[in-house]
C-alpha cells in the first residue's frame, strides 16, 4: 500500500513471455530484493529497489575476477552501454522531477520481457521497426508525429522498410546527447552520410562540407 492507504497498481506478468526473455531463468527476488516476506502483498524495504546498473556492473566485476570475460562478452557490451548512458542526456535529472532521470533503462527496455533478437534474423528486423514507437509513444510524442510524416518515418512505419533510418540511427542507442550542443550538430553530416554515401562524398567536396570538417 501507499502511505495514503491506497494499493499499489500491480502489473500482471505473463510467465510464458517472461520465460523467453533474457531474464527468464531468474527468480523474481533476484531483482526485487526489497521484498522481505513471502506472502502477498509483501512487506518491502525502501532501500533495495531493483537497480539494473548496480546488478549488471556487479555481475561483470564477478565475471572479470573469474577470468570469464570472453565467455560473457555480451555482458561486457552491456556494461559499456551503461557507461555511455551515464554520460548521456537521458541520465540527467528530469526537469519535472529531479529525483529521477530523464529516462531509465526500463523506459526503453522492458525489464521483464527484454530480449534483443540476434542480428540478421527476422525477429531482429521486427524489433528494429518498433523503435520509433518505443521512443515516441512513451516520451517524444511530438517528434513521433513529425517523424511519421517524414521520408524516413514513412519507410519505417508505413512500409516496414528496415533499411530506413530510425531514431537510434541518428541519436545512437545509449549515448544520447543534447541536440543543441555543437558537437551533436557537427555529427549530423556524418550520421546521414553513413547511409547516403554518394551524397556524403559530393557534399564533403563542397565549401560547406570542408568548413563542417574544420
Amino acid at each position: 500500500r501507499h502511505d495514503d492507504g491506497t494499493r499499489h497498481k500491480l502489473r500482471a506478468i505473463e510467465s510464458e513471455r517472461f520465460g523467453k526473455g533474457i531474464h527468464g531463468d531468474m527468480d523474481c527476488v533476484a531483482c526485487h530484493k526489497e521484498i522481505v516476506d513471502s506472502r502477498a502483498p509483501h512487506r518491502k524495504t525502501a532501500t533495495a529497489k531493483p537497480d539494473c546498473v548496480t546488478c549488471h556492473t556487479g555481475i561483470w566485476e564477478a565475471v572479470t575476477k573469474q577470468g570469464l570475460t570472453r565467455e560473457k562478452s555480451r555482458l561486457g557490451v552491456v556494461v559499456q552501454n551503461i557507461e555511455a548512458y551515464r554520460e548521456s542526456y537521458h541520465a540527467r535529472p528530469s526537469a519535472d522531477d529531479e529525483t529521477r532521470p530523464n529516462a531509465s533503462c526500463d523506459n526503453c527496455h522492458d525489464s521483464h520481457y527484454f530480449d534483443v533478437p540476434p542480428r540478421g534474423t527476422a525477429k531482429r528486423t521486427d524489433w528494429h521497426l518498433t523503435i520509433p514507437k518505443v521512443c515516441g509513444e512513451q516520451c517524444h510524442t511530438d517528434q513521433l508525429e513529425t517523424f511519421a510524416e517524414s521520408v524516413h518515418g514513412t519507410e519505417i512505419m508505413a512500409k516496414g522498410n528496415p533499411k530506413a533510418a530510425t531514431c537510434t540511427d541518428c541519436h545512437t542507442t545509449h549515448e544520447i546527447a543534447n541536440t543543441s550542443k555543437d558537437a551533436t550538430k557537427l555529427l549530423i553530416v556524418e550520421n546521414c552520410g553513413g547511409c547516403h554515401l554518394e551524397n556524403y562524398a559530393t557534399y564533403s567536396d563542397t565549401y560547406h562540407g570542408q568548413v563542417a570538417r574544420l
